[in-house]
């Protein structure tokens, strides 16, 4: 017999308390857009603009290490001092529940881009 697969973990997003599954592998970006959202980033993913920047608010412990690029660019944007629960969504998996922070996001419909 061939196990049922997991449920993949649900995240929440602050302050507009948007909620939607993260598959696994996935970042945190791609499952927002996936899930209907618009999440801020210029560079579409690819760690270095910085401007998918996100707040680990509680689930630290779910959250994927951070690679060497990530860090270079929060560096970069947050200076050295950057705290460890900043994160960005391009770059971070999750294998549990973790509630973020981060303005600027809202549902696709809601808002044009720019």
């Amino acid at each position: 017999m061939i196990p049922a697969p997991a449920e993949a973990p649900v995240v929440k997003v602050l302050p507009g308390g948007f909620r939607f599954p993260v598959e696994p592998h996935e970042s945190l970006l791609r499952a927002a857009e996936r899930a209907g959202l618009y999440w801020p980033t210029i560079c579409k993913g690819h760690a270095r603009c910085g401007r998918c920047y996100v707040v680990v608010e509680s689930g630290h412990e779910n959250v994927s290490a951070m690679g060497d690029q990530e860090r270079s660019t929060l560096t970069k944007i947050r200076g050295a001092a950057a705290p460890d629960q900043e994160r960005l969504a391009c770059q971070t998996r999750v294998d549990g529940p973790v509630v973020f922070r981060r303005r600027g996001v809202h549902e696709r419909s809601t808002l044009q881009e720019v």
